[in-house]
Order: C-alpha cells, then sequence, then structure tokens
C-alpha cells in the first residue's frame, strides 16, 4: 500500500508525458472524429500539474521533481482530482479553466507556482504563492500537497 502513490505518480507522469508529446501534434479535439452522437459520451480529460517556480525565472526555477499531479476527468466527474465533482463544476460554469477568475487576498509572500492542463484545455499561468492559485481558480488546482501549500513540513537535517 506504500508504493500506491508513487505507482499512482508514475503513471500520471506518463499520461501528461504523452499528453506534452501529442498535444502539439493535433490541432482538434481528440474526440472531433467521432460521430455527433457519440461525442456526448466522451468525457472531457484534463491533466493537471502545479510546479513549484517560474518559467525562464533563475532565482525561482520550475522544480518538475516537487510538481503535484492530478487527472480531472468531468461528464463524468472523476479520474484522481480530490475535489472532482467541484472542479468540473467550476469549469463547466466559467466554461473554461482560463475563465475561472475568483477574488483572492492572500498574504504578499512570493513563492511562484505554475499551473497547467493538458489534455481537454491546455492552460499555464504562474501565480505568486500557492494561496494565490487556490483561491483564484478554486477546486481545479485544489490538490496541493502541504509542502506546498504551506503547511508544516520537517526541517533538513
Amino acid at each position: 500500500m506504500g508504493s500506491q502513490p508513487m505507482r499512482i505518480r508514475r503513471t500520471l507522469g506518463a499520461v501528461i508525458g504523452t499528453v506534452v508529446v501529442t498535444a502539439p501534434l493535433t490541432s482538434a479535439p481528440a474526440h472531433a472524429a467521432l460521430a455527433e452522437d457519440e461525442q456526448d459520451a466522451v468525457a472531457e480529460v484534463y491533466s493537471l500539474a502545479i510546479v513549484p517556480g517560474e518559467p525562464g525565472d533563475p532565482l525561482f526555477p520550475l522544480t518538475w521533481g516537487n510538481a503535484d499531479t492530478a487527472l480531472l476527468t468531468c461528464d463524468p466527474a472523476g479520474g484522481t482530482h480530490p475535489e472532482a465533482d467541484g472542479a468540473c463544476a467550476e469549469i463547466d460554469r466559467a466554461g473554461s479553466i482560463a475563465a475561472i477568475d475568483r477574488p483572492a487576498l492572500c498574504p504578499l509572500v512570493f513563492s511562484p507556482v505554475t499551473a497547467y492542463s493538458w489534455g481537454a484545455e491546455t492552460y499555464e499561468e504562474t501565480y505568486a504563492n500557492p494561496c494565490f492559485l487556490k483561491l483564484e481558480k478554486g477546486a481545479v488546482f485544489d490538490f496541493m500537497s502541504r509542502r506546498q501549500s504551506g503547511g508544516a513540513t520537517p526541517a533538513p537535517r
């Protein structure tokens, strides 16, 4: 049982890697070739990642080794995302991840994180800290581990 989370992360890494490699090769949605009546049965799949750091910033480089990932499916809601129902509802209400824009009041601590989505929607945005990401995008990116979301972590020895 102790190795299950690692296996999930490896599987998600493979899924995300596959999406990253194949996504630029297509310009139409994956289900565009299906008959119109079959499209309703295809779930929307989002591969999500939260990566500490900011692209191109030498002081806060992206650290993919500390990334948190989740697989979100909508219609029906599911995947490995802990708040799949809420995340799908927010995407549906706003129309896209990019359109979700909730007000946020957070501490002014600069600890950047970059949020990514591949699959049903390609999205990338850097936030000043995990608090802004969580409050502005709601349940969609509410799957960060305690080490990134400001929870207590043991001091290095």
